[in-house]
């Protein structure tokens, strides 16, 4: 880049040597990236990023793009754990005297990327 414009700034002053009149060279001027809100919280989403121009360009290099869009919030989306209904109460495990009854439910899906 520092050779670029080292080569422009010795063209512009040839040019400004073989003038008969003086030649105004003002470059486009640009301001700072504004970012806006990524589309997706994750899973990929996009991302719009806008500047303005702060001066106009005058016999100098014209404008670069004002606007871009990106990639943002790629990490994948945490999936939580799910599980299934309940089964049907199991026989007690006594007559009489105490006993214990269970049921349970099955997972049918485990949890991914930070789930809960």
């Amino acid at each position: 880049l520092m050779s670029h414009i080292a080569g422009l700034k010795k063209v512009r002053a040839e040019l400004s040597k073989s003038s008969p009149t003086p030649i105004y060279i003002a470059d486009c001027s640009v301001s700072d990236w504004t970012d806006e809100a990524c589309s997706a919280a994750c899973g990929g989403g996009t991302q719009e990023r806008t500047r303005t121009i702060v001066s106009h360009p005058v016999n100098g290099t014209k404008c670069p793009p004002l606007k871009m869009e990106r990639k943002c919030n790629i990490q994948e989306c945490p999936v939580d754990c799910e599980v299934g209904v309940w089964t049907a109460w199991t026989e007690c495990t006594a007559e009489c005297g105490g006993g214990v009854q269970t049921r349970t439910r099955p997972k049918t899906q485990e949890p991914e990327f930070d789930g809960k």
